[in-house]
């Protein structure tokens, strides 16, 4: 097939470079923070400040380095197009988009990039999908657009829950929490969130063709109720209200 011609800052955003930008915005801010302690009088402070970046974010480094390295063996064994081979013996119209949400959420889960999951996956899904979506009541073009979007959505949801995702690993560091704490704390809510896209989103859109504004009413009252009925307060863990009373006692005045 022919490359698409892209030109301008369309072309240079789709072809640059995701680790350049991080290793040109640590010099620049390294060299701005010297000049400005430089200029604050405070010379000695630049070596003993950039020895305690560099120890506070060496783990971060080793984690980013890791999973650019893993995603690179995958990119090499061809594991998204394996995968996605596998998906035309399983087909189905009608789970189509909920296969491909699925599938796209492996591949960015376990490669930790969405935006190659995304390249390499929807050339291959568009007609497959147009194709299977024929025979279902939203038609090939409805399918179409279905497919996209699970392929979208799934692949930034395998990359929201990925442990050597970027983002994670660098959201964690970030925080200052526990890695693997910030991955099993943000995990169910991302599937919360999966399982309501697909109980009131791809099923209903697929089988009686329902219209996307109905598919977000009934997500939004579906999470609503069940927030109200699973979800608690930060302060029922007790902590907060033992911080309280603590303090309250401590007001008290004593005679």
């Amino acid at each position: 097939g022919s490359e698409i011609g892209l030109s301008g800052f369309t072309g240079v955003i789709f072809r640059g470079s995701g680790a350049a930008p991080l290793m040109i915005g640590a010099i620049a801010g390294l060299v701005m923070a010297s000049l400005l302690t430089w200029a604050a009088g405070m010379p000695r402070e630049i070596p003993r400040g950039a020895w305690a970046g560099l120890r506070s974010m060496g783990a971060a480094i080793v984690l980013l380095y890791l999973a650019w390295m893993i995603g690179a063996v995958c990119h090499d064994l061809g594991t998204t197009s394996y995968l996605a081979v596998l998906l035309k013996e399983a087909l189905n119209p009608l789970l189509l988009p909920v296969i491909l949400f699925g599938l796209a959420s492996l591949v960015a889960f376990a490669t930790g990039s969405p935006w190659s999951t995304m390249t390499i996956l929807l050339p291959l899904v568009v007609g497959i999908a147009f194709e299977a979506g024929k025979s279902t009541p939203i038609g090939g073009e409805g399918m179409l657009v279905v497919a996209i979007g699970a392929v979208l959505e799934g692949a930034i949801f395998g990359d929201h829950c990925s442990p050597i995702s970027d983002t994670t690993v660098m959201s964690s560091i970030a925080s200052g929490s526990d890695h693997v704490d910030h991955v099993r704390t943000q995990a169910p809510y991302a599937i919360l969130a999966m399982v309501a896209a697909l109980l009131f989103g791809y099923f209903p859109a697929v089988i009686v063709g329902l219209s996307p504004i109905l598919s977000l009413l009934l997500g939004f009252v579906g999470l609503t109720v069940f927030m109200r009925i699973y979800g608690r307060r930060p302060e029922a863990s007790g902590e907060p209200a033992r911080r309280r009373n603590w303090w309250r006692r401590r007001a008290v005045p004593t005679t």
